[in-house]
């Protein structure tokens, strides 16, 4: 035997007494420190131990616990099974090394490699217990029930099996059965925290929320160290907005498990009600960064976990990976309505309008006035532009008791897609007044605000929204806008040199104070500025756009041209860049090349409805009606449910002359918004376009009725008076429509019916009072030149032409339209100012009419006939360009050819103006 033993020890080193009494004293010194929960100090000393005695037992076996306690599972596993190795008892390590595995989600090891026979009573079991657990995660719940029962059958008096049982009954929604085990372990340990913890998890789960309150309350009481209680009760108190209670619980949190991530969680939630944003974020990250560390083979059974993941992860903005948490939230519980609502929400920001439904119809049907779920239903329809079914929705979770701003919000949102102005006014004035300062909700209303001329009221609201985000550069920066638009352009200057002052270099303030400078008259200014900003940055595409947006304003069209091609060949996906360059081109008479320049748009921006508005627009102008009418198939198509984008397209098939195909768009968009103004309206033109006089009369009648302060009954009737040749009575109806809606359009109607009506003084009148009231209005000045030429007073034209030209230099119409009148003051600038339009617009009819109209006056018969053949051949149902080709031919000698172009004119009658001298004409022609 002695020889044996020698044999066996002789590969052993041997420790000296020195080293096993070191590490006796760092045993027990670890021990003393692991009972005071002094855990960190404990596996120091411990491992110290083992340094001088790598085979002192007890050390491996308590450093397992501790690693255990720190949250160190794989390291407290390594522990164990050497422990076992060096032969511990199985009863020593089996319980807390099924823990270890219940932590690392490996409930497979469990029931592999736990064999409870033969152990001692109290550690069998536990070890029954924590199989029992393993089976749950499993999903093998008959088979856990067993082990339990077993378990409880060797030892009726344990505590173990019950608080063990009991998560896994509330897991399945058997709260009476969780809530009678728990009530028989406070029975045989009356003076147990974890029993205590179980019996409010069952008034919890009950939704007795103050019974479980004073429970959870209870069992700190008896051990204040209790994690899952004190998180338990913070939960609760932040709930219940006892934010002061909750904060300390979360300070001893702090202390006792400072990397817990649902502590991290509730830290959160407090810091985002104080507005501590930078905060909120530490905390997610916090959250994140140890839930993503965690095996995903334990995490995958642990919902609770799985929940903050996703929670974290929204928080963040990292939807992607929230998304994937929730998803596994509800494989494991599908009953996990939180887990619903906020997928919902992700899929919703999405546009996977499908999942939303799917996800939340479980929820309804079992709760059907959930106010959550009804509101995120609402928001749905809503984003799908279905707003009569929002609205039902969102009053449902009105009436259920989801009287949040949020609701208010999506109602106020809902109501202004049906038409209902001021009806989403208020409700929108109602959300901000529970929720001052939201961004969302405070910038729609301010917009509104500004939309009908509410600029005194949108003032307030932009800056309560600043104020509650006041390092937000972004919001001062709309609060600047705001200012501006408002005209408030001292308060708007003031507000962007505080933002520039924190950073210069914010180019979006760059950007809109170049637009206020714009606006001030500023030019140079704002040239300096905007090009210092393409001299930090050469490739900002947006600035180019804005250098363009200058260039326009002060009637520099070419040069406009020029920043918009730069800024769209830069980033061919800024659409606005893009638009703008289309509608330079087409200003220009670029036709072809406008929309050489949408379809380059287009196939940049795919799906985009601007975009393809632009190409619409593009063909409309190029006379390419097949194009056109594809391009709105296909924009119906992206439309479905938007009754404004409905309405945009039907107006462009008004446009296209296709009046049956804007009364589809009016009918969409009337299925989307009843009443709706705009749908109204489009319908009313759709039968004028129609000459069905009768139906457009009614729909006129109808809209002065239903909304009798728009203007829009009434320019309907003056259309359909107009078209009817009844010129007193459109004159009436415009006035009308004037009064109730003020611009520049609705002057020119009233003015065009008076000219209709051979009333070319009222006409005079009525622009000189507007001018009066409106001096700066340069739409309006035009038209008072305009009546001048009707009544041949050439000099007044003149004159007010100049005075548009002034600021507008490269306007083509102006210029066309001042050549026109010079010619009939026989000015010898007559050609260079119609040259100057021609260069501008060298494919326009009209223009190219008006240049060789021009050349030809002076004598240049052949390069006027190059002219008015082009313009001829670009418009040939113009009698102008006829009458003027004609007369050219004539002068060359060419009279036969002269008389065929003659002979449309001619036969116009008092259609031509100039009847009279086209007879002149044709008797010279001799004809």
């Amino acid at each position: 035997m002695n020889i044996c033993v020698a044999l066996s020890l002789a590969g052993i080193p041997a420790i000296s007494a020195a080293d096993s009494a070191s590490a006796a004293r760092y045993y027990e010194d670890g021990l003393a420190r692991y009972k005071k929960d002094d855990v960190p100090g404990a596996i120091i000393q411990l491992k110290n131990a083992l340094q001088q005695d790598n085979k002192l037992l007890a050390a491996h076996v308590l450093l397992g616990k501790a690693l255990l306690r720190s949250g160190n599972p794989p390291a407290a596993e390594a522990a164990f099974n050497e422990a076992l190795k060096l032969g511990v008892s199985r009863s020593e390590v089996y319980p807390s090394l099924g823990r270890v595995w219940l932590q690392l989600g490996q409930p497979k090891q469990i029931i592999e490699r736990l064999n409870p026979d033969d152990l001692p009573v109290a550690s069998r079991v536990e070890v029954l217990s924590i199989r029992g657990i393993a089976y749950a995660e499993q999903g093998n719940y008959p088979a856990a029930a067993r082990s339990f029962e077993t378990a409880r059958g060797l030892d009726a008096n344990s505590l173990i099996p019950l608080v063990s049982e009991i998560p896994v009954l509330l897991t399945q929604a058997q709260i009476d059965r969780a809530k009678a085990l728990s009530e028989k372990a406070i029975t045989i340990d009356p003076n147990s925290a974890d029993a205590w913890n179980m019996h409010a998890s069952t008034a919890h789960a009950a939704m007795d929320i103050k019974t479980a309150l004073e429970r959870y309350s209870k069992a700190l009481q008896l051990d204040p160290q209790h994690v899952d209680a004190r998180i338990a009760r913070a939960s609760i108190l932040l709930d219940l907005k006892r934010d002061a209670e909750a904060a300390k619980d979360l300070e001893e949190l702090k202390k006792l498990v400072p990397d817990e991530a649902r502590v991290a969680y509730l830290r959160a939630v407090i810091a985002g009600r104080q507005g501590r944003t930078a905060e909120v974020q530490a905390s997610l990250k916090k959250i994140v960064e140890v839930v993503d560390g965690l095996p995903a083979s334990w995490l995958a059974t642990r919902e609770q976990f799985l929940m903050l993941g996703g929670v974290g992860h929204h928080g963040l903005g990292e939807f992607v990976k929230a998304r994937a948490y929730l998803e596994s939230v509800i494989n494991l519980n599908s009953r996990n309505l939180g887990a619903r609502k906020l997928l919902a929400s992700i899929y919703l920001d999405s546009k996977d309008y499908a999942s939303v439904e799917r996800t939340l119809d479980p929820i309804l049907r079992s709760l059907p006035n959930d106010p959550q779920t009804l509101y995120l239903m609402g928001q749905m329809r809503l984003a799908q532009k279905r707003y009569v079914q929002a609205s039902e929705l969102l009053d449902r979770a009105l009436k259920a008791g989801g009287d949040s701003a949020e609701v208010r919000a999506a109602i106020g949102f809902t109501q202004l897609g049906l038409g209902e102005g001021a009806a989403g006014v208020k409700s929108l004035e109602l959300a901000f007044a529970r929720k001052p300062g939201d961004p969302k909700v405070g910038l729609a209303l301010a917009t509104q605000y500004l939309s009908s001329n509410q600029g005194a009221k949108a003032i307030p609201v932009i800056d309560a929204v600043a104020k509650a985000e006041p390092e937000n550069l972004a919001t001062r920066n709309a609060q600047g806008a705001v200012h501006a638009a408002a005209g408030d352009l001292a308060g708007a200057r003031k507000i962007y040199e505080s933002i520039l002052a924190k950073d210069p270099n914010f180019a979006p303030t760059v950007l809109n104070f170049a637009k206020l400078e714009r606006a001030e008259g500023r030019t140079e200014e704002a040239r300096k500025r905007l090009s210092a900003l393409l001299n930090r940055t050469r490739d900002d595409d947006n600035a180019m756009y804005e250098m363009g947006q200058l260039e326009q304003a002060i009637g520099r069209r070419a040069e406009a041209l020029r920043w918009f091609e730069q800024a769209f060949l830069q980033r061919k996906t800024n659409v606005r860049a893009g638009i703008s360059l289309v509608d330079a081109q087409l200003a220009s008479g670029k036709t072809a090349e406008a929309v050489k320049t949408a379809k380059e748009l287009v196939d940049a921006n795919r799906g985009n409805i601007d975009a393809l508005s632009a190409l619409s627009q593009a063909q409309l102008s190029a006379g390419d009606r097949p194009g056109l009418l594809q391009s709105l198939k296909e924009l119906t198509s992206l439309a479905e449910y938007d009754a404004l984008l409905q309405l945009r397209i039907g107006r462009m098939h008004l446009l296209a002359g296709n009046a049956d195909g804007a009364a589809w768009n009016a009918q969409k968009s009337l299925a989307a918004a009843p009443n709706n103004l705009g749908a109204m309206s489009l319908m009313a033109d759709a039968e004028l376009t129609r000459k069905a006089w009768p139906k457009a009369e009614s729909l006129a009648h109808e809209l002065q009725t239903r909304y009798p302060k728009s203007a829009e009954g009434f320019r309907i009737a003056g259309d359909l008076a107009t078209a009817r040749g009844n010129a007193a009575a459109a004159a009436d109806a415009y006035r009308a429509a004037l009064d109730r809606e003020p611009s520049t359009i609705a002057v020119q109607r009233v003015v065009h019916a008076l000219l209709l009506g051979k009333d070319p003084g009222k006409a005079q009148d009525t622009i000189n009072a507007w001018l009066a009231k409106h001096p700066t209005d340069l739409g309006a000045r035009a038209a008072l030149a305009e009546v001048h030429m009707r009544t041949a007073n050439w000099k007044g034209a003149r004159e007010q032409f100049e005075k548009v030209l002034a600021v507008r230099r490269d306007d083509v119409g102006i210029l066309n339209n001042l050549a026109t009148v010079l010619q009939k003051l026989r000015d010898p600038s007559a050609m260079s100012v119609a040259e100057r339009a021609w260069k501008l617009a060298p494919q326009d009819p009209n223009v190219i009419d008006t240049y060789g109209w021009s050349q030809a006056q002076a004598g240049q018969y052949d390069a006027a006939l190059r002219l008015l053949r082009d313009a001829r051949l670009r418009n040939p149902e113009n009698l102008e360009t006829r009458y003027h080709l004609a007369w050219t031919l004539g002068k060359l000698g060419r009279k036969a050819e002269a008389r065929e172009e003659l002979a449309p004119v001619l036969k116009a009658g008092s259609a031509f103006e100039a009847q009279e001298e086209a007879r002149a004409l044709n008797r010279e022609l001799g004809g």
